[in-house]
């Protein structure tokens, strides 16, 4: 059933009565000194808390939109993970100073993500990174980042682990130089070579994020060359640079000799040249996730190129239009559907759920945009027979726990296959109208979506108020419920009906969000 709310513990009682009373507590700024002694600093009430009770006041005032004002509270000596994602320009400079003091033991640092906000990192945030050498994990993404910060990176912060710069245009191959690049030549001089040594020191990266920048091919190869334990490099250019690195060994007679590669994912996007994703492959020994996104000439055969990774666990494959279900991802799935964890497909016609279900009996999420189930299954399209089938248990994907459904056309018989996994946590559903109530009903005697935990159902209308009535049990645990309907088509979303699940909700005592929108 939805989760009885329980009481709420000490600890969140406490937490919530803390920041509560920030607003009363008073502060001195302190100023940028890193010679200033720690009996002139701000002191903070919380300081001596241990260090998981001040990460959840933390987390507690990021979840309440509080982090700008009251940040500098947990900012203390203990403290290993900045949050910084709803702060200003201004308030950053504040906490980073403060933190360069008091916590330059900091391992991850987490700066704001909107796309539609560029934020200003200037020169008096960067000096602050010299201080915090320890730091591992750096999230940068959508600022003004440039070169001078990678090399401020590269010369202060060599454990850095995770580092994610995409979207910062001004990040150029130049930066990538500075942050892993070996030492380069400086210039003769009396006889005399000098090299830069002093940037560059980052070489345990295993996670570079630098997609929409100004990194071009050079800058992704000198990543390729320099950091031996890369494994996840996500910008538009990879491909086609470990492409041309195998063809121009082949060209130079050196392929005994061409490196390997760490890198567990890989994306190929268009434009694209038939073949650079096998040449590609024999570089990156370890590759379990492929991306294939919007790719007009893309093939069959070029998806057959994939039957050479030895681990596939993840495909994600989209808007390809000479990509056919049958002859291009069956025969795929049929090599490796045993061990898929994940499988997204966009944009196919003819797709047979039944062969799915048998050939990927491991998946853990499923998503299929704006697809068409195929009426005829595939194993019996050259049989005589072909509706005339023996009846036998339809395989169930028993570890499936993520299912999307968004703007495909299925048969009753792929939907009921699909809705009865009974291990879903998470289910969206949008603009399918085989999904009934019957359905629903049928799919509840299986398992009574006891382990179902977020539901998003949003413009199917042949679903009626029964139908969510059967979700709004004691006998499936969900937390959140949206349902977005369209009010010339469906008479569900009526205020009596709305009033009446909250009603129940509420004299049900449930842990359970429910969102009710009507277009």
């Amino acid at each position: 059933m939805p989760r009885t709310k329980s009481p709420k513990t000490l600890l969140e009682l406490s937490i919530a009565h803390v920041v509560q009373r920030m607003d009363k507590w008073s502060w001195k700024p302190i100023k940028l000194s890193y010679t200033i002694s720690d009996s002139e600093l701000g002191t903070s009430p919380l300081h001596q808390l241990p260090i998981l009770v001040l990460e959840e006041i933390m987390y507690y005032l990021h979840y309440n939109d509080l982090l700008g004002n009251h940040l500098k509270w947990v900012i203390s000596s203990q403290l290993t993970e900045l949050l910084l994602t709803s702060c200003n320009e201004v308030q950053i400079r504040g906490y980073l100073k403060h933190a360069a003091i008091q916590c330059p033991g900091m391992k991850s640092m987490e700066f704001q993500r909107c796309r539609d906000n560029i934020l200003d990192i200037d020169t008096s945030i960067l000096q602050c990174f010299p201080k915090f050498q320890q730091l591992e994990k750096l999230e940068i993404a959508y600022t003004s980042v440039g070169d001078n910060s990678l090399e401020v990176f590269g010369t202060y912060c060599k454990y850095l682990r995770e580092l994610d710069v995409s979207h910062c245009p001004a990040v150029t191959d130049a930066g990538i130089q500075r942050l892993c690049g070996d030492a380069h030549h400086l210039g003769e001089e009396s006889g005399r070579i000098d090299y830069m040594w002093d940037n560059g020191k980052c070489k345990c990266i295993q996670i570079l994020l630098v997609k929409g920048t100004s990194v071009t091919k050079k800058g992704i190869q000198i990543a390729l060359q320099n950091l031996p334990s890369l494994r996840v490099l996500r910008h538009e250019l990879v491909l086609e640079v470990l492409s041309d690195m195998h063809q121009l060994a082949f060209e130079s007679n050196n392929l005994p000799l061409i490196s390997k590669y760490s890198l567990i994912e890989i994306a190929v996007a268009s434009p694209y040249t038939h073949g650079s994703l096998g040449l590609a492959l024999l570089l990156c020994p370890s590759i379990v996730n492929v991306k294939i996104k919007g790719i007009s000439g893309f093939l069959n055969s070029d998806l057959f190129e994939l039957l050479s990774v030895a681990s596939l666990c993840h495909l994600h494959i989209s808007a390809c239009p000479e990509v056919t279900f049958y002859d291009g991802v069956i025969p795929l799935l049929k090599a490796h559907g045993n061990l898929l964890e994940s499988l997204k497909l966009k944009t196919f016609n003819d797709v047979d759920f039944h062969s799915i279900s048998e050939l990927c009996p491991n998946l853990n999420s499923l998503s299929i945009d704006n697809c068409v189930c195929c009426e005829i299954p595939v194993g019996e399209q050259d049989s005589s027979v072909r509706w005339k089938r023996i009846q036998v248990e339809r395989p169930i994907l028993k570890n499936l726990e993520v299912l999307r459904l968004i703007y495909s056309s299925l048969n009753p018989e792929s939907l009921l296959l699909l809705l009865s996994s009974p291990s879903l946590r998470g289910l969206e559903i949008t603009g399918c109208f085989e999904l009934t109530d019957g359905i629903l009903e049928t799919d509840a005697l299986l398992h009574d979506f006891q382990n179902l935990e977020e539901l998003l159902v949003a413009f199917c209308d042949s679903l009626t108020k029964k139908g969510i009535d059967l979700l709004m049990s004691d006998k499936n645990s969900i937390k959140e419920m949206t349902l977005l309907f369209n009010h010339t088509h469906s008479e569900l979303l009526t205020a009596e009906n709305m009033n009446e699940w909250k009603d129940k909700s509420k004299q049900k005592n449930w842990e359970l969000k429910l969102d009710f929108l009507c277009y």
